[in-house]
């Protein structure tokens, strides 16, 4: 049983840190976008 556990939690811990990088993604493609939408209306 306490092997399972450990299973669940290390899941998590990867869920966790794929969860932030998406979120570094998301800021990344946020900016290009700015910054293409800001080239196009100079």
């Amino acid at each position: 049983m306490p092997d399972h556990f450990t299973d669940i939690l290390d899941m998590q811990g990867e869920f966790g840190s794929l969860h932030d990088r998406m979120d570094e993604d998301r800021n990344l493609y946020n900016q290009l976008e700015y910054h293409l939408l800001d080239a196009q209306n100079r």
